[in-house]
C-alpha cells in the first residue's frame, strides 16, 4: 500500500518534508497543522477533527452543570490547535450563561507540556481552588495530572480525545472524543479504493460523530436525562448550521 500515518500535530512540519522527499509514497497525519505559505503535497492528506464544535458542547454541558458559576480550561502546549479548544469551551459555557467565569491556564509552549502531569495538577488545583467546579482539560498526559486534581478535589473534569472515566470513575462528567480510529479506517479505505485524497485536509466532524462526546451508562446519572436532550438539541443545531463555529481546516 506505501501508506505512513503520523498521529500528532507535532508531526505536521517533518512529515510535509518527508512527503515532498517521497511523492510515490502516500502519507497522512493526524490532527496535521496547514504550514503558512507552504503547500500540502499530493501524496499528504492531513486529517482534523471538529475540536472547536466539540469543546463548544463541552463548555455547553459545563455551563449547565456548575453550581459555582466558575469553570476552568487546562490546555497542555498553546498552540493554534489547543487553542481551538479552548475558544471553543468557552463560547459554549457563555452560550448558557454569559456570567459564568471562565479560568484558562497552559502547561507550556512546548511539545513537552503533553507530558508533564505534575504540573497539569498544579494548575488544576490552583482552578479548582479559586471556585472552579469543573475543569476541561486538552493537555495529553499531563492531563492525568488534572484528573487527579479532580478526584482530590472532589470536583469534576471533562477529557479530550478519549473517554477517560476509569481514570477517575464519578468525577470525569464526559469526554470530547475523536475517533481516530474510525477516521484511519475510512482513509485506509480511500487508499484501497484509488480514492485518496491528498494536497489538502480532511476534517471528520460531529455530523457522523467522529467529533462526539461522552454520555453512556457510567455518567449518564452525573449528567442527567434534560441536560443530555438539551446537549443533543445544541449538537443538532451546529450540524445544521445554525449555530456557527468557524473552523480552520478545509473540508476536502
Amino acid at each position: 500500500m506505501g501508506l505512513v500515518i503520523g498521529v500528532g500535530l507535532l508531526f505536521s512540519e517533518d512529515i510535509t518534508r518527508i512527503a515532498a522527499e517521497f511523492p510515490y509514497k502516500k502519507f497522512v497525519c493526524i490532527d496535521y497543522i496547514s504550514q503558512p505559505n507552504i503547500i500540502i503535497p499530493a501524496n499528504l492528506q492531513g486529517i482534523v477533527f471538529e475540536e472547536k464544535k466539540g469543546s463548544y458542547l463541552a463548555g455547553a454541558l459545563a455551563g449547565m452543570m456548575t453550581k459555582t458559576k466558575t469553570v476552568g480550561f487546562i490546555g497542555g502546549m498553546e498552540s493554534s490547535v489547543i487553542k481551538k479548544f479552548e475558544t471553543g469551551f468557552i463560547k459554549g459555557v457563555r452560550s448558557i450563561n454569559p456570567e459564568i467565569r471562565v479560568i484558562s491556564g497552559y502547561v507550556g509552549m512546548t511539545g513537552s507540556a503533553f507530558a508533564n502531569p505534575a504540573k497539569g495538577r498544579e494548575l488544576a488545583l490552583g482552578q479548582y481552588g479559586k471556585g472552579a467546579d469543573i475543569i476541561y482539560q486538552a493537555a495529553g498526559a499531563s492531563g492525568l495530572g488534572v484528573i487527579e486534581a479532580a478526584r482530590e478535589s472532589k470536583a469534576l473534569v471533562i477529557c479530550t480525545d478519549r473517554d477517560q472515566e476509569s481514570e477517575a470513575p464519578g468525577f470525569v462528567l464526559s469526554s470530547m472524543t475523536k475517533a481516530v480510529d474510525r477516521a484511519v479506517l475510512k482513509t485506509v479505505e480511500n487508499v484501497l479504493n484509488g480514492n485518496f485524497n491528498g494536497g489538502g485536509v480532511a476534517v471528520f466532524g460531529l455530523a457522523d460523530r467522529y467529533t462526539d462526546y461522552v454520555y453512556n451508562e457510567k455518567n449518564a446519572s452525573l449528567i442527567g436525562t434534560k441536560n443530555h436532550e438539551q446537549l443533543e438539541d445544541i449538537r443538532k443545531k451546529i450540524v445544521e448550521g445554525k449555530i456557527v463555529l468557524d473552523e480552520t481546516a478545509i473540508v476536502q
